[in-house]
């Protein structure tokens, strides 16, 4: 029994890392038809950013949830925290995400508009530090800009990407642009070296509570009763640090990307530059 319960935790600790190196990840988005867009007046941060944007002429459009087996080396499974409320303009040529990753941050917004061959304009407030530009997807992200600033930004975005990519603005839904953007997501998410380096802290974080309770602990019996008892203590000690201390973080990390800018966010994905 000891034995089998050693084995389940080993995998259920090494299996998301593995998968991390390996680069296999399935994100994922859903569509909600019976989540509402329009706010229920128990969210003062999120009516008050409805209405910014509706008075700039987006309408609301609809409800997406992304999910992703594999995010980190620390998961499985991530389904994110909130909904995704978009509103959309009347021409379906501008949609606007408002949302947010940890309950305790303000409510974010990302304008974006979807071009032909699937090619996809994104400008964010704020983001995640993850910019791109590349043929078919830009990703410029800003801090402290009111809805109105923001959108200036994204039309700024979408008339330099058009010019430099040779490509014209669709009219979509909030659906269609939704799977647009998971396609650029998924390969953005691939190639995010952050999730890399976190690999060796996942590995330490179980390595070492397994080692030092190995090597130090007075638990008795073979070598290999002995190591199937650190491999429960050090898989315990892992469980505790992914439940209790890294969702601190990650909120503590989230509430950071709201700080005032040190200095001037860079111009949009250095137009007339990249690929």
């Amino acid at each position: 029994m000891l034995y089998a319960v050693a084995i389940v935790a080993a995998v259920a600790v090494l299996t998301p890392v593995l998968m991390v190196c390996l680069r296999l990840s399935w994100l994922a988005v859903h569509v909600l038809p019976e989540v509402g867009v329009e706010p229920k007046g128990d969210d003062p941060d999120y009516e008050r950013r409805y209405r910014q944007f509706a008075e700039l002429g987006f309408q609301p459009a609809g409800a997406t949830r992304e999910t992703c087996w594999f995010i980190s080396p620390f998961d499985w499974y991530w389904r994110a925290h909130d909904f995704h409320r978009w509103m959309a303009t009347p021409d379906g040529k501008a949609l606007v995400v408002l949302y947010r990753m940890v309950a305790v941050e303000p409510v974010r917004f990302s304008i974006k508009s979807v071009f032909d061959g699937g090619a996809v304009v994104d400008t964010k407030c704020p983001g995640a530090g993850v910019g791109r530009d590349t043929d078919t997807y830009l990703r410029v992200e800003y801090k402290n800009l009111e809805p109105a600033e923001l959108l200036a930004k994204h039309r700024e975005n979408v008339e330099a990407f058009a010019q430099r990519r040779g490509r014209r603005i669709k009219s979509c839904t909030f659906a269609e642009t939704a799977q647009a953007e998971i396609v650029h997501d998924h390969k953005l998410l691939k190639s995010m070296s952050l999730r890399f380096r976190s690999v060796p802290d996942a590995l330490i974080l179980v390595a070492a509570p397994t080692l030092l309770a190995f090597q130090f602990l007075p638990l008795g019996g073979s070598a290999m009763h002995r190591g199937a008892i650190a491999v429960v203590i050090g898989a315990t000690v892992f469980a505790a640090v992914r439940l209790f201390y890294l969702p601190k973080v990650i909120a503590q990390n989230a509430l950071k990307a709201h700080a005032p800018a040190a200095a001037t966010p860079p111009p949009p994905a250095a137009i007339g530059g990249g690929p």
